[in-house]
């Protein structure tokens, strides 16, 4: 199932953004590294391409992925809520 990406707006700039998912995380890792499962809890996680996005070892289910222009970047829940709001755009989109 392929990721459903939607405009959201981060002052002073747009990016699409995903949330991550059971069902895209598989088509999401593809993007940004690779599908791995934690050995303890069996919980899948996606351990980045650090190449793709340097700063940060592991995204996980309820995180986001933003892509602008070519750029990918991942981000905990916190972090996104705190920083991004859905574009009006998106919003009457749907």
């Amino acid at each position: 199932m392929d990721p459903d990406f939607k405009l959201y707006r981060r002052r002073p700039f747009y990016v699409n953004a995903v949330q991550i998912t059971l069902d895209n995380i598989e088509a999401l890792a593809s993007k940004i590294g690779e599908l791995a499962t934690n050995s303890e809890d069996g919980v899948p996680y996606i351990r980045l391409d650090k190449r793709i996005v340097p700063k940060i070892a592991r995204a996980y289910v309820g995180w986001w992925v933003t892509e602008m222009d070519d750029n990918l970047r991942v981000y905990s829940d916190a972090v996104f809520t705190e920083q991004f709001r859905l574009s009006r755009e998106a919003e009457t989109s749907d």
